[in-house]
C-alpha cells in the first residue's frame, strides 16, 4: 500500500509540473514582459515571395525585339507592296508599285504590268539583330537571327494577300544571373494589304510562333549573395501570339516620295512550366504570361532613280501596355518604366535596287535610340521576285 502511495504521489507531481511548464509557455507566447501583451504573429508571405528564380525574370525587351523583327518586315512588306509608283518614265518601283499618280500604269506597258501584277511572288528575308541591355534586373546581351520566307497573291491591282514562315535563333548572354539563354523555333503568319486610293492604305498582319529554349544560370548559396560552381539549366517551350495594324499614307512630288505609318501592335507570349535541374536536386518552376502592346509613328523619304532608290526612315515607338503576371522583377508597370523607358526613337537608312525587272532587293540598317538602359542594331536583306 506503501508502494502504491508513492507512485501515486510521483504521477500528481509529474502532472502538475507539466500543467505549470504549459501556463509558463503560454504566458511566455502572449506577453513580452509584464502586462504588455506580445504582437500577433506575421501574416503568411504575400503572393510572389520569395521573388521567382532568376531564370524566369524576363527582360520585355526580349520579347518586342522577336516580335518587331517578324511583323515589322511583314508590314513594311505589305505596304510597299501597294504603294502608288514612281513618275512616269521610271522604271524602279514598277515590278511591285503598280500605280502612277493618276492610277494608270506607267514605266511597263500597261499590258505588261498587268500581266505582272496579278500574279504570284515569293520574297525572302535575312536579319541580324544586335542588342544591349544594361537595366540591373536583366542586364543582357543577344544575337537575333531572323530568316523569313513568304508568297504573296495579288487579288486585285490594289490588294495583296500572302502568307509568310520564319525561323528564329537566339543566343542571349545573362549578366545578371551569370547565365546563358538560347532559343529557336518558327512563325507562321498571313498578312494582307490594301491601297484605298492614291494616298492611302492600310495592311495588318498576324503570327503564331513555337520556340524552345535552353537556359542555364549560376546557383547562388541559401543567402544569395554569392555565385557557387556549378549552373542550374532548364529547357521550357514558348507560344508567342502577335497581331498588327498599320495605317499607311503616301505623297509623290516628282521624283520624291514620302510614306507615314501609324500603327498598333499587340502581343503576348506563354511559358510553359518547368523544371530547374542542378545536378543534385530539381525544383518546378510555374508557367508565366507575358503580355506587350505598342504604338508607333514612322515617316519615310525616298528618292527613285533609274534602278535604285535610297530612303530614311525615322519613327517614334511608345509601350502602351506590359504585364509580366509572375515576375517579381517586372509584375508591376510601373517598375518595368523605372527600369526602361516605355518609349523610344527608330531611325533605318536603306536602299531598294532592281536587279531584274522582276526581282527587287532592299538593304538596311536600322536602330532604337532614346531608351535608359537599352540598344538595338538591326542589319536586313530582303529579295523579291515576281511572276
Amino acid at each position: 500500500m506503501k508502494k502504491f502511495g508513492n507512485k501515486y504521489q510521483t504521477l500528481l507531481f509529474m502532472f502538475f509540473m507539466i500543467t505549470a511548464l504549459t501556463a509558463s509557455v503560454c504566458t511566455a507566447q502572449d506577453f513580452c514582459g509584464g502586462d504588455t501583451p506580445c504582437p500577433p504573429d506575421p501574416p503568411p508571405f504575400p503572393v510572389g515571395y520569395p521573388p521567382k528564380p532568376e531564370s524566369e525574370e524576363r527582360s520585355p525587351q526580349r520579347l518586342k525585339v522577336n516580335v518587331r523583327q517578324i511583323s515589322g518586315s511583314l508590314g513594311n512588306h505589305g505596304s510597299q507592296a501597294v504603294a502608288p509608283g514612281a513618275g512616269e518614265g521610271d522604271i524602279f518601283r514598277k515590278p511591285i508599285f503598280q500605280l502612277g499618280a493618276n492610277g494608270n500604269m506607267t514605266g511597263l506597258s500597261a499590258g505588261d504590268m498587268g500581266e505582272m501584277l496579278k500574279g504570284l511572288g515569293v520574297w525572302g528575308n535575312f536579319s541580324y539583330t544586335s542588342t544591349e541591355d544594361d537595366s540591373q534586373n536583366t542586364k543582357s546581351d543577344a544575337d537575333l537571327y531572323n530568316f523569313i520566307i513568304g508568297a504573296d497573291y495579288r487579288i486585285k491591282d490594289n490588294m495583296v494577300a500572302g502568307l509568310s514562315f520564319t525561323y528564329e535563333d537566339m543566343d542571349t548572354t545573362t549578366d545578371f544571373n551569370k547565365g546563358n539563354v538560347t532559343s529557336d523555333g518558327f512563325t507562321i503568319a498571313p498578312y494582307f494589304a490594301m491601297l484605298i486610293n492614291e494616298y492611302f492604305g492600310f495592311d495588318v498582319n498576324a503570327g503564331y510562333s513555337w520556340i524552345s529554349i535552353d537556359q542555364k544560370r549560376k546557383a547562388k548559396n541559401d543567402a544569395g549573395d554569392d555565385y557557387l560552381g556549378y549552373d542550374i539549366s532548364s529547357s521550357p517551350d514558348t507560344e508567342r501570339y502577335f497581331i498588327a495594324l498599320n495605317a499607311n499614307g503616301y505623297y509623290k512630288m516628282d521624283k520624291w516620295n514620302f510614306a507615314g505609318t501609324l500603327g498598333y501592335i499587340y502581343a503576348k507570349e506563354d511559358q510553359d512550366g518547368f523544371i530547374e535541374i542542378d545536378g543534385t536536386k530539381s525544383e518546378k518552376v510555374s508557367a508565366s504570361t507575358v503580355e506587350l502592346g505598342q504604338i508607333y509613328l514612322k515617316a519615310e523619304a525616298s528618292y527613285s532613280f533609274d534602278s535604285v532608290e535610297p530612303y530614311l526612315n525615322l519613327g517614334y515607338e511608345y509601350d502602351t501596355t506590359y504585364d509580366d503576371e509572375n515576375s517579381s522583377t517586372f509584375g508591376k508597370y510601373e517598375k518595368y518604366e523605372d527600369n526602361l523607358d516605355k518609349d523610344g526613337f527608330t531611325a533605318a537608312l536603306g536602299l531598294r535596287y532592281l536587279l531584274l525587272e522582276t526581282l527587287q532587293g532592299d538593304l538596311q540598317a536600322a536602330g532604337i535610340f532614346g531608351r535608359d538602359n537599352y540598344n538595338e542594331y538591326t542589319i536586313s536583306l530582303n529579295l523579291r521576285y515576281d511572276f
